[in-house]
């Protein structure tokens, strides 16, 4: 019961930094001040063993691990052309498709039309039933390996998706846990900042507790964190703004080829058979009653509904086929946004500097005073005491 109270308090600061990590200022700073108790617990757990530069270096390298191998297979997914290959067999199907169709007298227009109807010299309704299945079965061995070629290339795809979508899943984690690592920077930067202060302060009233090198090397250490802190914010903002919405465009376009293929195989190419069937019977049905009229104009019906979609399926696969899957707007507002933050970072690390150098005059005229004031005592104390051996020196006042 214990381990999951525990548990349960863990998750609830996780989330807390998550979230505190997607509100930054205008400097670009997170506001650490809200956490609860428990959250800025978890954030010291997490930089326990951040003492120094060096292991500040490495703080956060195990993401490196989770961001190579994502990188590592989108890569590898995009060296493989698969909207190529579908589109060019989906294309072959529809030439295919369309050079087995045999043109109906009954809708051939001008001399055209009045050649094919005289004896002898026209097209017999069997000669056009046997052309047509003709073409049916020539086509067919084609259709029937482009269409196993499709099926190929759909299970790539479903496998291609399910990939990606676990890609997608751990680069949202990968954010999430830079989100956590860069509030977690912020909370040490202020606790750091909290005992150079107190340095500073324990010098102003004991002046020499802490020498020079300490208070540098305190003030160094915190523009390291300061540093590593914006390497990892930038990190999430590429990642968040830049990766993962490609991952999605390429989740959705390999979704767009594979129901495309999906299409193809289950509804266009049983419509396409199904449609030469209602040909040959409208074909052989010729000299049949006026009863038959209306399997005629449904098989009419039925060959423009076919065209249509055959046409509309054709430019929709070629439209994403060509459509870009890095969106240029979201690149290009992505890097201004980049641009900006590394702007905002230099003018605050200008400011850092111009405050440590007042800081530094600051404290050498605090020390001329100080030392002047300690000669004076002196001074006095030789004129009362004299210059024997009892005389109290500026060195022994310090």
């Amino acid at each position: 019961m214990a381990n999951e109270i525990v548990k349960t308090v863990r998750e609830n600061a996780d989330d807390a930094l998550v979230k505190l990590s997607r509100v930054v200022g205008e400097d670009g700073r997170v506001d650490v001040s809200s956490l609860s108790p428990e959250a800025v617990a978890r954030c010291r757990e997490i930089t326990r063993h951040v003492k120094d530069e060096k292991t500040l270096s490495s703080f956060g390298i195990k993401l490196e691990s989770t961001k190579s191998e994502c990188s590592a297979k989108l890569l590898e997914m995009n060296k493989i052309d698969k909207a190529g290959p579908v589109g060019g067999y989906i294309q072959e199907i529809v030439d295919v498709i369309n050079e087995s169709q045999l043109a109906d007298p009954d809708k051939l227009t001008g001399w055209k039309k009045f050649v094919a109807k005289l004896p002898f010299i026209g097209v017999p309704a069997a000669a056009r039933v046997d052309k047509l299945i003709q073409k049916h079965e020539s086509a067919k061995k084609t259709i029937g390996r482009v269409s196993d070629s499709l099926a190929t290339q759909q299970a790539d795809l479903f496998q291609d998706y399910n990939t990606l979508d676990e890609i997608q899943r751990k680069t949202v984690s990968y954010i999430e846990q830079l989100g956590m690592d860069y509030v977690a920077l912020a909370q040490l930067y202020k606790d750091t900042e909290d005992e150079y202060n107190k340095m500073l302060k324990e010098n102003e009233e004991t002046p020499g507790k802490w020498s020079d090198q300490e208070l540098i090397a305190k003030k160094r250490f915190l523009e390291k964190i300061d540093e590593r802190g914006h390497q990892l914010f930038m990190a999430a903002q590429y990642n968040g703004h830049i990766l993962l919405p490609q991952i999605q465009k390429m989740k959705d376009n390999t979704e767009i080829l594979a129901s495309s293929a999906e299409n193809i195989r289950n509804h266009v190419l049983p419509e396409w058979e199904t449609s030469i069937a209602i040909a040959i019977i409208d074909q052989r049905s010729e000299e049949i009653a006026e009863s038959q009229k209306l399997i005629k104009d449904m098989h009419n019906k039925m060959i423009v509904q076919n065209a249509e979609n055959m046409k509309n399926i054709t430019i929709k696969v070629e439209e994403n086929a060509m459509r870009d899957i890095i969106d240029l707007d979201a690149y290009r507002q992505a890097n201004t946004s980049v641009v900006e933050a590394l702007k905002t970072s230099a003018q605050n690390i200008r400011e850092a500097a111009q405050k440590r150098a007042e800081a530094r005059a600051e404290i050498s005229r605090i020390n001329k005073e100080t030392s002047e004031e300690l000669r004076g005592i002196a001074k006095d104390l030789e004129e009362m005491y004299g210059t024997g051996k009892a005389a109290i020196t500026a060195d022994e006042l310090k």
